[in-house]
């Protein structure tokens, strides 16, 4: 059925398939107008009109009209994009209970809709059996005509989309519905060879444990089975994994070693999107659509769907490419899948870990076309610095993208540490690696945790390489600081090993954190003084309250939203991460301003206030009060900047002639007639620098393929 109404306060209608055109609704659309039309989640009601309505009134409508009017996506006005750019949830009944709490969302009607829209039954001879009682039809009209009020009092109390905005969201819908294209094949055969791939772990599951455990997927009983071989095990998730793996090596137990790796190799939940691209993908021309959401995320970028494209693993185009294109070329042989397995495991050894490096690959362009796309290089890093004024680095960026200066990761080390660059070994490099994508929003030893486990770095290479190249006096000094409870569980020397990284990553780079504490002194200034402008890093920034929400501005003129602020006393915060990088806990950090040399990191003057707000936990996906502290505003600052700055360079590439087909974070994907544009090109166009952001070096790396490999 079909509920709608014209005008703010019109009536509201109701249309059945049998029941005559709801012609004015036709005619309203035939009229067109740029955003005439207004709905939440747009696309569901625009597809759903110009698809499935075509097929139950088409034919009456083209006698009257000549042809059916189609709903274009510059018709459609979405409050749900609305209610995202302005960080309120997406969802219907999240923001109609903050922004329009006396007509809320019918739950009761929606789940009736979620039994009706399922058959209740299949009858032996295939006839399917709907939940279709004439009382049951009429509820969930009555809930469709409530969304209709709902979506009408969104509309009123929300704020339009800016130009700017507009014009973002346009685009994100014409990329999700372009799609991109999926190699059946390989997707169907990568099924196949996971499947072989689990029978033999859970075989080699069976063997090692003795029968105690029977598949690679019984986390309670593999943790059962590690305790009863003394070694400390709680869960199997998959930040422990390396951590039991050194633990069984130091006590000296192979098969508690063997179990954690199979299991850590065995079950790779990102094989599951493989059946979910079939699912995703259509009939009619295999492209997936709408793996995208415009504003997903509070920061303005945008959100991942259906197969969660931006999950999926990066493919090192030197160290993994080969070994990717080798288990493609096998996988789409004639070759059993059986015999493609042994391949790959005589070769490469465990082949499940490859699985997930092979998902970018089944993303394929039309015959006649082909890839071109690109990727900036550590934008937000580049960005973290030119915001805080960490000229040194800045400095650095730019002689690098000429092919002057050293390696950023060696250099990263070598200032931490007090390393010549050129004696930085590769340990040391994969440890100014996980420092320069792991401690710029404030992270500490649970941000590197989380990075480490990410790049697969052994914890004991870092703890060796970290104690040898550490004064004696700093070692103490920092053991001093030791608590069980902010240990994660490590022990003390290798705890005392991590904080150390992270107080050299702070002592080499104290612009960026002095800027922390900056962007929590402004906050609470701004929400102290309502209506005042409070600028910070030399103007880039700046906040301002107007009692209700907290505004921040970026350097393009991108302004986040924090609804309800209001002053705490609270100690100084800091955020401590679990395994995926989400916030466990903020949890006071007394000491984070001094280091074991007396050296002062950064000043604040609002010592133990801080601002809360309402808004989304980004865990439990809930609307309640969470906390600023300027690391998490750090974040989001150059998030939204980074945003705005891949945003300006897809203008600037749909402008020449690209046809944009997918973007994730950093990286933009276009789909084109072979032989159009150039990879230079490409870098060209993504590397230019916005008015707005004077001084900050971009660099990109772009390429161009019959598949989505780098």
């Amino acid at each position: 059925m079909l509920s709608w109404r014209i005008g703010d306060s019109g009536p509201i209608n109701r249309w059945h398939p049998g029941d005559e055109p709801p012609w004015p609704l036709v005619m309203h659309v035939a009229a067109g107008g740029y955003m005439s039309m207004k709905a939440h989640n747009q696309a569901f009601e625009r597809l759903a009109w110009n698809v499935l309505m075509r097929r139950y009134i088409g034919e009456e409508v083209e006698l009257v009209l000549g042809s059916f009017p189609v709903c274009t996506i510059e018709m459609m006005d979405c409050t749900m994009a609305r209610a995202m750019a302005l960080a309120f949830p997406g969802q219907l009944e999240k923001v109609a209970a903050i922004v329009a709490p006396d007509v809320p969302k019918d739950m009761e009607g929606n789940a009736l809709m979620k039994r009706m829209m399922r058959p209740r039954r299949v009858e032996k001879d295939g006839r399917l059996v709907w939940w279709d009682e004439p009382e049951r039809v009429e509820r969930l009209g009555r809930y469709c005509d409530q969304d209709v009020e709902a979506e009408t009092a969104i509309d009123l109390r929300l704020a339009a989309l800016t130009p700017r905005e507009r014009h973002l969201f346009e685009r994100a819908e014409h990329v999700n519905d372009r799609g991109i294209k999926l190699d059946r094949q390989l997707a169907t055969r990568a099924i196949e060879l996971v499947g072989v791939a689990t029978i033999k772990a859970n075989r080699r599951m069976k063997e090692l444990t003795g029968g105690a455990v029977k598949t690679v997927g019984q986390t309670a009983k593999i943790v059962e089975f590690l305790r009863a071989r003394n070694v400390p095990c709680s869960s199997m998730k998959k930040g422990d994994h390396d951590e039991l793996i050194t633990y069984s090596d130091l006590v000296g137990d192979p098969v508690a070693k063997a179990v954690v790796e199979l299991r850590r190799d065995g079950y790779k939940s990102s094989t599951a999107k493989f059946p979910a691209m079939l699912r995703c993908a259509s009939e009619v021309d295999d492209r997936m659509r709408r793996l995208l959401v415009y504003h997903g995320a509070s920061t303005g970028r945008k959100a991942g769907r259906l197969i969660q494209p931006q999950n999926f693993p990066r493919v090192d185009p030197d160290r993994d490419l080969p070994t990717v294109l080798t288990i493609i070329k096998l996988l789409l042989s004639r070759e059993p899948v059986e015999v493609v397995h042994d391949i790959l495991e005589a070769i490469y050894g465990e082949v499940m870990p490859w699985m997930a490096k092979l998902l970018r690959a089944c993303l394929i362009a039309e015959d006649g076309k082909e890839f071109v796309g690109g990727d900036l290089s550590n934008i937000e890093g580049r960005v973290n610095a030119w915001m805080g004024g960490e000229q040194w680095k800045l400095l650095a960026f730019l002689a690098y993208d000429q092919g002057l200066g050293p390696d950023l990761y060696k250099l990263a080390y070598s200032r931490a540490f007090g390393v010549d660059v050129d004696a930085v070994d590769k340990i040391m490099r994969q440890i100014g690696k996980v420092m320069e994508l792991a401690l710029g929003y404030q992270g500490s030893v649970g941000a590197f945790l989380s990075m480490v486990n990410t790049y697969q770095i052994k914890l004991a290479d870092i703890v060796e390489v970290v104690l040898a190249t550490t004064g004696r006096n700093q070692l103490d000094a920092t053991a001093g600081k030791f608590t069980k409870a902010q240990s994660f569980g490590l022990p003390e020397h290798w705890w005392v090993a991590l904080k150390v990284v992270v107080d050299n990553w702070r002592l080499a780079n104290p612009r960026i954190v002095q800027s922390w504490w900056d962007r929590q002194d402004a906050a609470i200034d701004a929400v102290a003084n309502p209506g005042q402008l409070i600028t910070l890093c030399d103007g880039k920034l700046a906040y301002m309250s107007t009692g209700k929400v907290l505004l921040a501005r970026g350097p393009s003129g991108k302004i986040l939203n924090y609804w309800n602020p209001r002053i705490i006393e609270q100690p100084a915060t800091v955020e401590v991460l679990d395994e995926d990088g989400d916030v466990l806990d903020v949890l006071p950090e007394d000491d984070a301003l001094a280091m074991p040399d007396g050296t002062i990191l950064g000043r604040r003057k609002h010592g133990k206030r801080s601002v809360a707000f309402d808004g989304t936990n980004s865990k439990t996906k809930k609307w309640g009060t969470r906390f600023m502290y300027g690391g998490f505003q750090c974040e989001n600052d150059v998030q939204m900047t980074s945003r705005e700055v891949i945003f300006e360079a897809a203008d600037r590439i749909e402008a020449a002639g690209y046809n944009l087909v997918l973007d994730v974070h950093d990286e933009l994907l276009s789909e084109n007639p072979e032989g159009f544009g150039s990879p230079e090109e490409f870098e060209r166009l993504m590397s230019a620098n916005p008015a707005w952001l004077p001084g900050c070096p971009l660099a990109a790396a772009a390429w161009r393929d019959k598949r989505y490999t780098k």
